[in-house]
């Protein structure tokens, strides 16, 4: 159980610590920090029981999801480790055992998805009444007095505060050459990313065939180009599908927090984020193609960065300027864009690393499990190269027998090593960016 048990952690424990990283540097500046400094407090009684405690309702809010993010993870790590559980359950009441997806799931999903539903809207109730007694400023304001100044954002300070550091720019720089090799794909591979070269057996890397040919014949550098379309494309798509909603629905949630609809937009929120992901991606009421693949995965995955959105919209609400803005006369809609937008930004971020990495890894989950991008089918293999992803090419190269055979390492690693350089670098380029933008950083 050793590995299973450390995939599930590692997969978990870098979004704890970016929300927990990202809300307590949104609180250092706030007057009672400066006067708990002041005081001569050490330093982890400020930490612990002045910061942490006023930035505890985005990290509550990441707790109450992680039953949730436990089943979705479960789907693939039961399936690569053999193990009998709720993801092995729900893998295999869409998939028969002959291999093929079943036109109706099982009885097994539907009691899954009633459990989950109950167990999440449970757990986001029981949530909801603690926020008030756990953070002081949904009690008492905690916020500054007067007015606060709307800030003009330039683009050369920006972008001056952005390439401060190698972060920002290496993971700029990464997602740039990728979306290079994307657009210009027809012009940079040298093969037909269809093409036997080499016969029906796999060629080592050579001078000829940079990264081999895998056990097609298929030489590797190619369809790894090729890969970069659909992968960029499908990813960037779903991700502003899920941010659009998850933003606009979090704001109106925390902001209407009192009112009967914000309520029931809550209950259905939670209902979203009980279904596994890759259920709802497969059964979504749309002919199988990229458009599909882009709103189902947008559609699935706003529900997590609503909540945070939520989370923090609670906390930042109760300030004295939304008060004084207010009492000015400004409109709710212009509240929450010039006002509690900008607040979100950490906490935005946070949401947005992780919902990055659910797309990426549920990208190349589907593609692991046969799910091809043109037919949605696991009988019939795609062989158009506009629909080749990374995620297509480790199925072609983990689940053949012949590279547990005869070990071709390089057929597997291409496409890994840019999955995850490509998360890296949205997580460096998320992080520098909002760095750039709230100056409070």
């Amino acid at each position: 159980m050793v590995l299973p048990v450390a995939s599930f952690t590692l997969s978990i424990a870098g979004i704890y610590f970016i929300v927990i990283r990202n809300s307590m540097i949104s609180c250092l500046r706030e007057d009672f920090v400066t006067v708990a400094v002041a005081k001569g407090l050490k330093t982890r009684t400020i930490i612990f029981k002045h910061i942490l405690r006023y930035s505890f309702i985005p990290i509550l809010a990441i707790a109450a999801l992680t039953p949730i993010i436990v089943v979705n993870e479960a789907i693939s790590i039961e399936y690569v480790y053999s193990l009998t559980g709720v993801g092995h359950l729900v893998y295999w009441s869409v998939i028969s055992v002959k291999g093929f997806e079943r036109s109706v799931p099982t009885p097994f999903l539907q009691a899954i998805f009633i459990i989950l539903a109950w167990i999440t809207i449970g757990i986001q109730f029981a949530f909801d009444l603690l926020y008030h007694i756990l953070d002081p400023r949904l009690r008492t304001d905690g916020g500054r007095l007067g007015v606060r100044k709307r800030r003009d954002l330039k683009i050369k300070i920006i972008w001056t505060r952005f390439k401060r550091g190698l972060s920002g720019i290496f993971g700029l720089s990464v997602l740039l050459c990728f979306v290079f090799m994307a657009v210009f794909a027809p012009y940079l591979s040298l093969y037909d990313p269809e093409e036997c070269i080499t016969g029906m057996e796999p060629v080592p890397p050579n001078l000829q065939n940079l990264l081999g040919t895998d056990e097609f014949g298929r030489d590797v550098l190619s369809r790894l180009i090729w890969g970069a379309r659909a992968t960029l494309a499908e990813f960037f798509g779903a991700l502003a599908v899920a941010t659009a909603i998850g933003t606009v629905i979090g704001l109106i949630m925390g902001y209407y927090s009192e009112k009967w609809f914000s309520y029931l937009l809550d209950r259905v929120t939670d209902v979203f984020i009980a279904m596994p992901v890759m259920i709802f991606v497969v059964y979504f009421p749309m002919e199988p193609g990229t458009i599909k693949w882009i709103l189902a995965v947008g559609v699935a995955s706003w529900g997590i960065i609503a909540k945070m959105v939520k989370s923090q919209v609670l906390t930042v609400k109760e300030k004295a300027y939304i008060e004084t803005a207010k009492a000015a006369g400004a409109s709710n809609r212009y509240i929450m864009i010039h006002h509690l937008l900008p607040e979100l930004l950490p906490v935005l971020a946070s949401s947005l690393v992780y919902t990055s990495g659910l797309i990426l890894a549920l990208q190349s989950s589907l593609d692991f499990f046969g799910f091809r991008r043109l037919t949605w089918s696991r009988i019939e293999e795609v062989r158009s190269p506009s629909v080749i992803s990374w995620g297509s090419m480790l199925s072609y190269s983990t689940i053949n027998t012949s590279f547990i055979v005869s070990n071709i390492w390089w057929t597997v690693l291409p496409p890994a090593f840019c999955l995850a350089l490509l998360g890296l670098s949205i997580v460096f380029v998320i992080n520098k960016l909002i760095y750039a933008i709230n100056p409070q950083l």
